[in-house]
């Protein structure tokens, strides 16, 4: 398997387990603007940048995607979910823009710090029944 299909399998399993999560612990959704002052309060409380929120036309499949060059998110959805937009903020906060280890552990720790524990905690056994790298929970916030 070559490492480009390899990335691929491992994003594909991050977001089959992240769907099991949204199906079984559905998160909250906001309009944009509530969205807005809502990353703003996630930003302010993880101390990095607060990320510009853009609405555009749905694509497809995808909810949201990240740009790390300009610090934004762009939501393909009116009403985007918190799952969702955390999702993009983890991309913005890793070092790494895949959805590896770094990634799944900073995902649920943003889970944890801004949705619930009992969130955090079914993300986490989600990516690990799929046997998809993640540090170990820690049920206290930081």
């Amino acid at each position: 398997m070559s490492a480009g299909s390899a990335a691929r399998n491992e994003q594909s399993s991050t977001y089959a387990a992240e769907d099991a999560h949204e199906r079984a612990m559905p998160s909250r959704t906001m309009d944009v603007n509530e969205a807005r002052r809502w990353l703003e309060a996630v930003a302010h409380a993880e101390d990095i940048e607060p990320p510009l929120l853009v609405v555009r036309r749905n694509n497809g499949r995808a909810e949201a995607c990240a740009v790390r060059e300009h610090s934004a998110i762009i939501t393909y959805r009116t009403r985007p979910t918190a799952h969702a937009l955390l999702h993009e903020v983890a991309h913005l906060a890793c070092a790494n823009p895949s959805h590896g280890r770094e990634f799944r552990t900073m995902l649920v720790g943003l889970v944890r710090r801004h949705v619930s524990l009992p969130h955090a905690a079914n993300l986490h056994a989600e990516f690990a029944s799929r046997g998809l790298g993640v540090d170990p929970f820690e049920a206290t916030a930081r």
